[in-house]
């Protein structure tokens, strides 16, 4: 019988023993803390340690510098997209959609004060109230695909074309 099966350990039902065994992976992670241990112990990881020697001075002789790296190659051209086909009509940016109206005005008055001609719109989208930040009215999609560019890699923004 083991000590955890002794009669003391008595639970609370019918005043019958409680028998607590331990699992095969419990008793593995027994042993092999006990293992660890005993290496620790026999491999002087626990003891008086000796101190380590003083370090002495080391000449070292002059180092000669390398040779400089020969010139680098030309960087490869990037290849330019073509540029999109500008489509008639007149389009405006998108650059975000607020819920509130209090939010869509503060992005609104931040484009206005960079320069640009930021507006507020309401809209209904599934009976729900969206306030949506608009910048310029532009005669095609070329004129409002390159402030809408110029709003993505200046205010790191996502930014909509929407035809009107």
């Amino acid at each position: 019988m083991y000590f955890w099966q002794l009669p003391w350990n008595r639970g609370l039902i019918n005043n019958q023993p409680l028998y607590f065994t331990l699992t095969t992976e419990c008793k593995m992670k027994k042993l092999s803390l006990l293992v660890c241990l005993f290496l620790v112990y026999t491999l002087g990881g626990c003891g008086k340690k000796e101190p380590a020697p003083a370090p002495q001075a080391q000449v070292q002789a002059p180092v000669e510098k390398p040779a400089p790296p020969p010139e680098a190659a030309p960087a490869p051209v990037m290849e330019q997209k073509p540029a999109p086909v500008a489509m008639p009509g007149t389009f405006t940016v998108q650059v975000a959609a607020w819920e509130t109206k209090e939010n869509a005005e503060k992005l609104a008055a931040f484009y206005n004060g960079k320069g640009y001609e930021a507006r507020v719109e309401q809209a209904e989208v599934d009976s729900d109230q969206w306030f949506r930040v608009r910048i310029g009215s532009y005669d095609n999609s070329a004129k409002a695909r390159d402030v809408a560019d110029e709003i993505a890699e200046k205010y790191k923004s996502s930014t909509w074309l929407v035809k009107l």
